[in-house]
């Protein structure tokens, strides 16, 4: 990986290498420490240039690790998120997998919350769940270290306060007028 601000390494680095993550050494300690589950597996990453100035080349690189963490059987409650569908999931969308996605199981354009099935929870602590792949989800223990240890790069958002609108930036009305 290349490094383009070496100096602002944060613990938790997203959508680098083909992993679902890359976290700091001193992430994986803690995580191994608290005996945390969820990470399916760890690879080494190697850093192999650190920025473009001079002094950003003479920096020791951080070890750094890509994680793959696991698509548990979890499920979301979509409707108790506080759903505004773009397209509402037809009838016989996959129950396992669904809503969402497109196609049978719809499209929403934002939600109010995140609403984990407790039922359907195996007990992971970092994961993905299986109706909601691109959000990942966390234990009560996997957050209270996150923010005990003051990991950086990160934002540990509860459940019930994580509202999200896909389209927010789209809609958003312009102040100032084009020329």
């Amino acid at each position: 990986v290349v490094l383009k601000q070496p100096r602002n390494v944060g613990d938790f680095i997203m959508g680098a290498c083909g992993c679902d993550l890359l976290v700091s050494e001193r992430f994986l300690h803690l995580y191994e420490h608290e005996e945390l589950g969820g990470i399916e597996e760890v690879l080494p990453i190697t850093v192999v240039r650190m920025g473009t100035t001079k002094a950003a080349i003479l920096l020791e690189p951080p070890k750094l690790y890509g994680l793959y963490l696991c698509r548990s059987l979890t499920q979301l409650k979509y409707e108790e998120m506080g759903i505004d569908w773009g397209k509402p999931p037809d009838p016989d969308y996959c129950r396992i997998c669904g809503p969402g996605g497109g196609a049978k199981g719809g499209w929403w354009r934002s939600r109010e919350r995140v609403v984990v099935d407790q039922s359907t929870w195996a007990g992971e602590d970092l994961f993905f769940a299986i109706n909601s792949p691109g959000t990942i989800l966390l234990s009560e223990k996997a957050s209270q270290m996150i923010i005990d240890n003051k990991l950086t790069n990160a934002q540990v958002i509860p459940c019930e306060e994580a509202e999200h609108n896909f389209l927010k930036r789209f809609t958003q009305q312009s102040h100032s007028t084009p020329k």
